[in-house]
């Protein structure tokens, strides 16, 4: 995905960037890059068996996640790429970017890994076990506050391009390692919800909206289309703001107006079950005794035999 993003810099002839490009091995590629990223999001592409690591020198970058979480990739931290299928957009926030890339085919460079493996030492990893890891974090992983990141990134700012490119494929093969054989060793970033001021208003926009229209098919799918917000995203903003699903949200407000208009009125149980948008009586009172442990026109008998009494 990165390694797609840095060719095509490297193919334009507008902006100044230095794309460093060193093939260590088979199915290994390595670029220490210097440059302005694209304004747009980076398109997601990655082949299965596919790693990407990115040590961070300089810039930020946005990962926005399926269900509505980021994560942040800020300066010497390490980001490690391997399904996208969980991801929705990735895009630099900053205006100029410094990092060096790892890219790796597992399966084509795994006897060319296995060699160098043995130079360091007999470090050995299994990359079944890396990818296992990677699925436990959707795919996408950043590593920070770590004495073996901060000792890395200390001495790859001293190299030059070249040989900062190799010595990242080194730590490159001690983090699978790590990966691989010690879960805990390293400090994962935690993904955030992180919604602007845009989105917190079409999400309170939503909720007036439900409250004042009850009665009408209050579908996710639908309202995301009228107030022009992706369903997960709209799903995501409503809980954090709202403190539970949405819903939830919904059914709980009906049944609750249903209960007023059960106290208040002498509108027959039908009425009401369409005025709070429930076409089926049957679902509606199972619902109501859900909430009520009554049904709905036992509750109000109930409430009358009360008002009476007092």
């Amino acid at each position: 995905m990165f390694e797609t993003m840095l060719e095509q810099i490297a193919d334009q002839n507008s902006s100044p960037k230095t794309i460093h490009w060193v093939t260590s091995m088979t199915g290994v590629r390595v670029c220490d890059f210097a440059c302005y990223p694209p304004l747009d999001s980076i398109p997601l592409i990655l082949s299965t068996h596919h790693f990407e690591v990115l040590f961070c020198l300089q810039g930020n970058i946005r990962i926005e996640q399926t269900d509505g979480r980021s994560l942040d990739l800020q300066e010497s931290e390490i980001l490690l790429l391997f399904d996208l299928s969980q991801i929705q957009t990735i895009h630099w926030s900053d205006d100029f970017a410094q990092g060096v890339l790892v890219s790796i085919d597992t399966l084509k460079s795994y006897e060319s890994l296995f060699q160098l493996c043995s130079l360091m030492g007999g470090l050995d990893f299994d990359p079944v076990q890396v990818e296992d890891v990677m699925r436990r974090h959707k795919g996408c992983a950043i590593i920070s506050q770590n004495g073996w990141i901060d000792t890395v990134f200390h001495t790859a700012k001293q190299l030059s391009p070249d040989q900062r490119g190799r010595y990242c494929t080194f730590m490159t093969i001690e983090l699978l390692y790590y990966l691989s054989h010690e879960n805990d060793y390293f400090t994962y970033k935690s993904p955030f919800s992180y919604f602007d001021l845009h989105q917190v208003k079409t999400a309170q926009q939503v909720q007036d909206y439900i409250l004042s229209h009850l009665d009408e098919s209050l579908t996710i799918d639908r309202l995301s289309r009228m107030f022009h917000i992706s369903s997960t995203l709209l799903k995501s903003c409503f809980r954090q703001l709202y403190g539970q699903p949405l819903h939830k949200y919904i059914q709980e407000n009906r049944i609750r107006q249903a209960a007023k208009l059960l106290l208040s009125t002498n509108q027959p149980i039908l009425q009401i079950s369409a005025a709070v948008g429930y076409e089926s009586a049957s679902q509606f009172g199972a619902l109501f005794k859900r909430y009520y442990q009554t049904t709905p026109s036992q509750y109000r008998k109930e409430a009358k035999k009360m008002s009476k009494s007092v």
